[in-house]
């Protein structure tokens, strides 16, 4: 009884702590529960951006800190990696003291990095700025949000690097006017300063610059940047002395364990150097590409650093030159250096030009050109050089040849760009001259002697020239064979990434590549890369059905008339592959057998003549050689149609060289042979030409009265003053444009049939008229109005003769517009494919992409809105430049344009798109 009383008790306890306990895990699961509640409760609350407490300010600097502004820098450091990788620098100019995108295409390929960065950036002020008490404004109190202003900052870097330095410069401007307490201004004071240096607006960029220079206590990461940031706005001003200065100062700075850093001391040393060679120091040049090569930047960079050096030596020491050449020939048998060979003859070159030996200095400039394979700027530089030495020697044909091919590849932003196209032409022209006299020449000398002897010339001719294309085609051959792969330069871009797999695939390695092409030329001769490259006749792409049949055909042969057809088609077939030079029919067809072909000929000689001595005076300076073309004009060709202008000419240059007694004898022969001409009257009277001038000032201030009648809707005055200015005596360009209008007025007054009669009379009296196209419009308009399929074209023609219908306004809203034939599938693909580039390059922009129905059996889709026309041409360029957008679309049936909200509804109203070409070409083509 005891036993079991004690079992009783025992369990009972046992169920009183099992119970305790249970009651106990219930409270710590709710005091669990309940401090995660308040956990979250806590968390939620700061999330709120409408408090500014510590818990709020801890809560959201922690979030943009570690999470999008993390992330936005990120996206801007890869952004800044791909821009650094792809840029190639130009070491014959002085290089940018910032690596940026130099045009919107560079940009486009940073695109997607940068929108990023400015997406992340944009979230994080959006979620986590502290809004004012009360409103829904940012606070902008230091201590709020201290690294919004940095999003802020990264959002304007983004854009400075995608090129929308307006957008940036509103980014970076916020900071520095609401976060004046926080010491990341500075870096948005720099950031701006750049953005003003790329847009032109220097007198920004000076304020900001003035007050950061005056600035006595900046952060030491910004007293670098500023150094840089100085030198690079100097530069662009040509103020290279205060440049150097900055640049001296940042190279002194010490950077420890900052790679970047010393990429950029190496390239402010590379820069500082060739300001120093720019203002003949030679000696501070030499210092700094030495401290470029012991910086140790990039081999490229290095390497041009030792070329540079190269060429800086002392001119009256024979045997220091003739060191640097040894050194120079040494380094051409080094691999590393096999892609550096074009440079290495180029400073070859170089030197022996400074030492006057030419010969030398063209064999070197000739080897830099033909071991130049992946370079074109260099060797564009080359062929430079070797167009300027012939030019010097005088040798103009030779010369003109290297000016062109130098131009194909020299960069426009040559500071003698524009003078070497220039010089280009003129040489151009030239050669066009001289060999035409001689072809002509030769041709008429041909004429003159019996058929025999032309025979055997032309066969000896045909002989040659299979010879010269036998050699050449032998050498490209031996060329292909003998090509090695070569070592990779690590620095191209170009590279194939994957080289490691190279190996294993047939088209990365460059000998099979090669014996293939030459392989294909034995088989099938070099013909072009195209559809159905296998056919000689091309006019059928697929067999017809008839065709098919006829080849399925096993008696198709049988057929005499089949294989007659086949005989004639094989033949076609082998003379398409026949070159018309090696054929007799191609030469004697130019030879002139009959008076009128003779006569012409003779007539286009002395045309060359002519045009040949003037451009040796005008254009070359070059008074000699003119004086011996005009005398040899005359001696050949005495009663020449130029006979008095070269007389003319004659007088001035012998004036001109100082030989007196020669000018006097064409003076002489002017005045007694051509008294009345105007060349006497300019002998006799030097104001003559401003009299002349003068005549011709008050015709165009005429004809300006009469357009302003015109444009103003006076057709009768219009008409009458019209009228009697084209009968006083006007240079032909001026009478067709006087006629056109006295024409159209006399329509207008008095109606479309006399209008139809008189714009006919005009192109059959003026068939040459610069405005027969305007008058063949009118035309077409009025033949559209008399049969009733419009009745706009004829106003909207007419009123093109001025462009009032359209303005150009800068700050407008700005759309882009493409006008299609009306086909309903096509323009869903092509809106289809905007988006997708929308999606692609401008992922922060919200645009609208519609179509609307437009004239005849045409579409217009529209996509708006941009702010202005400056984005509105930067979007324009980047779509239509793009590779992938359009070209699945045919091109040759659309019509591209950006037009301002004004300007389409006009473009809506009128169908006027003829006119609007015009109005867009003019101006916004022509402004860039």
């Amino acid at each position: 009884m005891i036993k079991q009383s004690c079992i009783f008790a025992k369990t009972e306890k046992n169920i009183i702590f099992h119970e305790i306990f249970r009651l106990s895990s219930s409270f710590k699961r709710m005091k669990k529960f309940t401090l995660h509640i308040l956990v979250w409760l806590v968390v939620a609350s700061s999330c709120s951006t409408k408090k500014n407490t510590a818990v709020h300010r801890f809560w959201h600097n922690m979030n943009t800190r570690f999470n999008g502004y993390f992330n936005s820098t990120e996206s801007i450091k890869e952004g800044q990696y791909k821009i650094r990788t792809a840029h190639k620098d130009n070491f014959e100019e002085i290089l940018p003291v910032f690596v940026i995108p130099q045009n919107d295409e560079d940009a486009k390929k940073t695109y997607p990095e940068f929108d990023r960065a400015i997406k992340k950036a944009s979230l994080m002020i959006q979620r986590h700025a502290i809004k004012e008490k009360g409103s829904s404004a940012e606070t902008t109190k230091h201590g709020a949000n201290k690294w919004i202003d940095n999003c802020w900052i990264n959002i304007g870097i983004a854009r400075f690097y995608k090129r929308e330095f307006f957008g940036g410069i509103e980014a970076l401007d916020y900071v520095t006017r609401n976060y004046a307490k926080s010491k990341d201004k500075y870096d948005a004071y720099i950031w701006l300063v750049k953005s003003y240096n790329e847009i032109g607006a220097v007198s920004e960029s000076e304020v900001i610059l003035d007050n950061l220079n005056n600035e006595k206590k900046l952060p030491q990461h910004i007293q670098q940047e500023l150094y840089l940031t100085n030198a690079d706005y100097y530069i662009k001003r040509g103020n290279y002395k205060e440049a150097l200065k900055n640049l001296d100062q940042f190279i002194q700075q010490k950077f420890f364990f900052n790679p970047e850093r010393k990429i950029q001391k190496a390239r402010a040393a590379f820069i500082a150097a060739q300001i120093s060679e720019q203002q003949n120091n030679s000696k501070k040049a030499k210092e700094y590409y030495k401290k470029v090569i012991k910086l140790k930047p990039d081999y490229e960079m290095m390497f041009y650093a030792k070329m540079k050096s190269s060429l800086l030596f002392d001119e009256s020491n024979p045997s220091e030159m003739e060191k640097r050449k040894k050194e120079l020939l040494q380094m051409t048998n080094e691999t590393k250096n096999s892609d550096y060979l074009d440079v290495i003859y180029y400073t070859l070159g170089q030197i022996e030009e400074k030492q006057n030996h030419i010969d030398a200095a063209k064999k070197y400039y000739t080897l830099s050109v033909r071991t130049s394979t992946a370079n074109p700027k260099q060797k564009s530089y080359s062929y430079l050089k070797l167009g300027d030495l012939f030019f010097e020697q005088g040798r103009y044909v030779e010369s003109g040849k290297y000016y062109d091919s130098a131009v194909t590849t020299l960069p426009k932003t040559h500071k003698n760009y524009d003078k070497i196209v220039a010089r280009k032409e003129i040489l151009q022209n030239l050669i066009k001259y001289i060999q035409g006299i001689h072809e002509l020449d030769s041709l008429i000398q041909l004429s003159k002697i019996s058929k025999d002897e032309i025979d055997h010339l032309i066969d000896r001719q045909i002989k040659q020239y299979i010879a010269e294309k036998e050699k050449k085609k032998k050498e490209q051959e031996e060329k292909a064979k003998s090509t090695p792969p070569g070592p990779a330069n690590p620095n191209d871009p170009n590279n194939n990434p994957f080289a490691a797999q190279s190996a294993s695939f047939y088209f990365y390695n460059k000998n099979a590549v090669n014996y293939g092409i030459q392989d294909f030329i034995k088989r099938w001769g070099n013909r072009p890369l195209e559809d159905n490259w296998r056919r000689s006749i091309k006019n059928k792409t697929l067999e017809s059905p008839e065709e098919t049949a006829d080849n399925s055909n096993p008696n198709k042969n049988s057929n005499p008339t089949n294989n007659a057809g086949k005989e004639n088609s094989s033949t076609t077939a082998k003379n398409d592959n026949i070159d018309p030079r090696t054929t007799k029919e191609y030469y004697l067809q130019k030879i002139p057998y009959n008076d009128s072909t003779l006569n012409a000929y003779i007539d286009k000689i002395i045309e060359y003549y002519y045009l040949m001595a003037l451009t040796y005076k005008e254009d070359l300076n070059d008074y000699p050689k003119s004086i011996k073309v005009f005398e040899e004009l005359n001696a050949k060709y005495p009663d020449n149609k130029y006979k008095l202008s070269s007389w003319y000419q004659l007088y001035l240059t012998h004036q001109k060289v100082g030989n007196i007694n020669k000018s006097n004898e064409y003076k002489e022969k002017i005045l007694q042979q051509y008294p009345q001409s105007e060349y006497a009257q300019i002998i006799k009277n030097p104001n003559y030409i401003t009299g002349k001038q003068n005549e011709m000032n008050l015709t165009e201030q005429k004809y300006e009265q009469i357009y302003n009648a015109y444009t103003s809707g006076n057709y009768p005055q219009c008409y009458e003053l019209a009228k009697n200015l084209a009968n006083t005596g006007l240079s032909d360009k001026t009478l067709h444009k006087v006629e056109f209008l006295k024409y159209v007025c006399g329509g207008k007054i008095k109606g479309i049939d006399t209008l139809e009669m008189n714009i006919k009379k005009y192109i059959a009296l003026y068939p040459t008229s610069e405005l027969k196209d305007r008058a063949n419009e009118i035309l077409l308009a009025i033949n559209k109005l008399k049969t009733q399929k419009t009745d706009t074209s004829l106003t909207n023609t007419l009123s093109a003769t001025s462009e009032t219908s359209f303005s150009y306004n800068p700050v407008a809203l700005h759309y882009f517009i493409i006008i299609t034939p009306d086909e309903p599938k096509m323009i869903n693909n092509i809106k289809n494919t905007i988006d997708a580039f929308n999606q692609k390059y401008y992922s922060n922009e919200q645009f609208s992409i519609t179509s609307n129905l437009y004239a005849d059996k045409k579409q217009i889709i529209l996509v708006k809105s941009f702010g202005n026309v400056e984005k509105a041409k930067q979007y324009f360029n980047l779509i239509i430049n793009d590779e992938e957008t359009f070209d699945q679309y045919p091109k040759d049936q659309m019509e591209f344009y950006i037009i301002s909200d004004e300007n389409y509804k006009t473009l809506m109203k009128s169908n006027a798109h003829i006119q609007y070409k015009t109005f867009f070409e003019k101006n916004y083509k022509s402004n860039g």
